[in-house]
């Protein structure tokens, strides 16, 4: 090799020399001593050209075999990545056990309408079935993206591996033997690390696409069914009011063991509850720390009430008081049942069921033994029809037992309804529940007789459902009202308030508007028994889901609904928090909170907006190009309206003013009652209310008269006679002020000689007040006091007044004007 370097040197001097002339050339000769004719240099130049093929060679051959090894480098990194994943991101074996207990719940859904199929089909078992089909289409379809994700990643390897090794540098040849060598040790080593690496890929590609296509069945045959759940609704819903099985006195032709009925009916309940309850886990832990928040807020109002009644008789007659933590339970989940959509039976039931004990525990003392036996009777029968709703398939027995809690539930209902202890009742809208459940319980009682069972289960169980949810709902109010009545009692002194709350308002306003909402609530959760009430709700749904298309943008109504009403609650919440934050009649400011107030709302409206675009899909992208144009809006016509809102911001951060602050601002005194996001209202001491733009507030001359403190100076001047004694009066007037305990000693007032008037000796008065309220009142009542000791101590207060002096001239006899 060194001697072929050498050669191609001396060749590279040689023709660099030949490429300048026969001079050079002649030089060449003449100092070389090498080529001295024609033949000497036609050996040179076929010497110069095979040297210069074989270090080409060389060269070429040495760039392969560094992207050969570049190559080995990077399979192997491939293959190593590919053994992390397939041991870390693959688990084959769970995705199978989950497509097996898919398929044994498909069955387990299907038992009663596709598989042990009674004489009819029944609205509740169709139901459940539906619910249990579409949360297992959902797991099933995660289990495909899953699935197809695995796939993906696994073909990217797969991919990644063939167009290495299919490169056919991998396979060059050295030619140098001992490179060869070298080259087969290294294939040899490399097949080692990587065949079973490449057979576990290959097998797990294979296992893969069997389970997709498992999956992808599965999927089918869930859609399949659900279509045939939903023409089996149909079809019920048209026979609702006919005759489905036989009378109760004929003999069933379908006869199902009850207990075997009843155990797949539990399954049933048990798996959609399950499925439900797990996702649903944040809304439940939601309510569970509402609950703790309020359990606790409640139990230190009953700690504030007992120091103000000094009495533990008297928190008797409280029943929010008397149980907290049950009136917590209560009040939560009564409320909280609504913000969870189409739950199963078995979800609402559980709710219900300890709804239920604790509002028995709550009114156990409270209410009469008689209306506590309706009570319990009540609950009892809400029992039973839970347990006879939790029934799946139609039976002789569950029918007759159905008979039977219908006519005992008509007949207490009755003798309830005509008793003479309706005066006892504490609360008189049940009297509504009452009637309804009577009504429902007959009705029941025929459609039973007349073979119709699902009408009959329908009515039954709704019956009893009405009047539970109607007591609880009707004593979550009552429950409401009296815990804001209690709060407005305790937090009346302003130092205590401290939620910043208005409970007075929330008294009187709250609990009106509940009974509208809860009203409305408690229609649906009874209108949910009853297919007629899919029927009207489906259509309307979809008509709001269906996705429209304008232009290149797709749409839906539900979305823009949703947006609207998104941002309109985070409005409302805003002004909620605002109205029952404020507190118009009291005399003493409130302290913090002022133009945090403005702060709250700002990030309600803020966080709104952005839930509001996340909850539509509306990308931020999108959203940064409206703001940019806004921004040359604002920047041609919308400069006062940004600035004053900017102004707010500034207001709010700095906090120059707040909430309740005294203020003078162009000659006009007042207080400030709001700070708004444009604009401030400030209500000036005659009754009228000044709106202030922000940017006004913070350019002109802002005096605010307790930023710091509520206690202001006040100056009053007075005269005495010159022929007064000055220490005398100063004493006179420093007992004044001592005297009375809205004047502070601390600044210390003072007395002070002010001027020598033409008239009076003037005297200036200064004096601290403790509240800015009352200044004007102190300096009245100081300058009686001061004018009746003055009187009393014979000490005069001059008025102006005016010495004319006469003098009399002798007549001058030569000044003729005189004459």
């Amino acid at each position: 090799m060194r001697k072929y370097l050498t050669l191609a040197v001396f060749l590279f001097i040689a023709i660099s020399s030949f490429a300048q002339g026969d001079s050079l050339r002649t030089t060449l000769k003449d100092s070389a001593g090498i080529v001295k004719d024609s033949v000497y240099r036609g050996r040179l130049e076929r010497g110069a050209v095979k040297a210069n093929q074989i270090l080409r060679e060389k060269y070429l051959e040495q760039i392969a075999m560094s992207k050969q090894s570049q190559l080995f480098a990077n399979l192997r990194a491939v293959f190593q990545r590919t053994k992390d994943y397939l041991k870390r991101g693959v688990d084959t074996l769970r995705i199978e056990r989950d497509l097996k207990q898919t398929e044994k719940k498909i069955e387990i859904a299907g038992d009663g309408i596709f598989i042990n199929q009674g004489t009819i089909q029944t609205a509740r078992n169709i139901s459940t079935s539906s619910i249990l089909l579409v949360e297992l289409a959902d797991r099933n379809s995660f289990r495909v993206r899953e699935i197809k994700k695995y796939m993906s990643d696994l073909e990217g390897f797969r991919h990644a591996i063939d167009s290495l090794a299919s490169d056919s540098l991998l396979f060059y040849i050295p030619s140098d033997s001992t490179e060869v060598e070298e080259f087969i040790q290294r294939l040899t080593s490399f097949n080692k690390e990587v065949r079973g690496t490449d057979s576990v890929l290959n097998g797990t590609i294979k296992k893969m696409r069997a389970l997709e296509i498992k999956a992808d069945i599965l999927a089918g045959d869930i859609q399949s069914r659900l279509e045939d759940i939903e023409n089996f609704h149909k079809v019920l819903s048209e026979n609702t009011f006919k005759k489905e099985v036989v009378y109760l006195w004929q003999k069933s032709i379908f006869h199902r063991p009850i207990r075997e009925i009843m155990n797949f009916s539990l399954e049933k309940a048990y798996l959609v509850f399950t499925f439900y309850v797990s996702n649903h886990s944040g809304k439940i832990f939601m309510l569970f720390i509402v609950m703790i928040v309020l359990s606790v807020f409640l139990r230190n109002l009953k700690k504030n009430i007992r120091t103000a009644m000094g009495s533990h008789k008297d928190l008797e007659k409280h029943l929010t008081l008397e149980h907290p933590i049950l009136t917590a339970v209560l009040i939560t989940l009564s409320i909280g049942q609504f913000i969870f959509p189409t739950p199963p039976f078995s979800f609402y039931a559980s709710l219900w069921a300890i709804s239920s004990y604790s509002l028995t525990i709550i009114l156990w003392d409270f209410i009469t033994v008689y209306w506590r036996k309706f009570w319990l009777l009540v609950v009892l029968h809400f029992l039973l029809a839970c347990m006879f709703n939790l029934i799946l398939q139609a039976s002789h027995i569950e029918r007759w037992g159905m008979l039977v809690l219908a006519l005992t539930g008509l007949a207490g209902g009755s003798s309830f309804l005509f008793s003479e202890h309706k005066s006892e009742l504490k609360e008189k809208r049940l009297l509504i529940f009452l009637w309804l459940f009577v009504v429902l319980e007959a009705a029941s009682i025929l459609a039973n007789l007349g073979g119709s069972y699902n009408l009959t289960k329908s009515l039954m169980t709704s019956g009893f459902f009405n009047l539970l949810v109607g007591i609880q709902l009707l004593w979550t109010i009552t429950l409401l009202h009296e815990m804001f009545k209690l709060s407005a009692e305790a937090y009346r002194d302003d130092q205590k308030k401290r939620f910043y709350l208005d409970f007075t308002k929330m008294e009187s306003e709250v609990p009106r508007v509940l009974y509208y909402i809860l009203g409305v609530g408690w229609f649906v959760l009874i209108g949910r028994n009853f297919y007629i009430y899919k029927q009207i709700t489906d259509p309307i749904i979809d008509f709001f889901i269906t996705k429209r298309t304008l232009g290149k943008y797709e749409f839906s109504l539900g979305d823009i609904l949703l947006f609207i009403s998104i941002i309109t609650i985070a409005g409302l919440i805003s002004k909620l928090v605002s109205y029952f934050a404020d507190d118009s009649g009291s005399t003493v400011k409130k302290k913090k909170i002022g133009s945090w107030m403005l702060l709250i709302r700002i990030a309600i409206i803020t966080f709104g907006i952005f839930l509001a675009f996340a909850a539509t899909g509306i990308p931020l992208d999108k959203v940064a190009i409206v703001f940019g144009a806004l921004s040359v809006g604002i920047g041609f016509g919308l400069q006062n309206l940004v600035n004053n809102l900017v102004s707010g911001l500034i207001i709010a951060f700095e906090k120059p003013v707040n909430v309740g602050d005294v203020v003078e601002i162009g000659g006009r005194q007042g207080t400030m009652k709001s700070i708004g996001f444009r604009a401030s209202v400030v209500t000036t001491f005659d009754g009228s209310e000044v709106v202030i733009p922000n940017g006004d507030l913070l350019n002109q001359h802002l005096v605010n008269w307790t930023l710091n403190t509520t206690a202001r100076r006040v100056e009053i001047l007075v005269g005495v006679n010159y022929g007064t004694e000055i220490d005398k009066t100063i004493k006179l007037i420093m007992d004044i002020f001592a005297k009375d305990k809205r004047i502070l000693l601390y600044p210390e007032p003072l007395v002070l000689v002010n001027n020598f008037s033409t008239s009076s000796i003037d005297l200036r008065l200064l004096l601290w007040v403790d509240n800015q309220d009352n200044w004007i009142l102190v300096r009245s009542d100081v300058m009686r006091e001061v004018k009746a000791a003055f009187a009393e101590n014979n000490i005069e207060i001059p008025y102006p007044q005016m010495v004319l002096h006469s003098i009399d001239r002798p007549l001058d006899e030569n000044d003729p004007e005189k004459k």
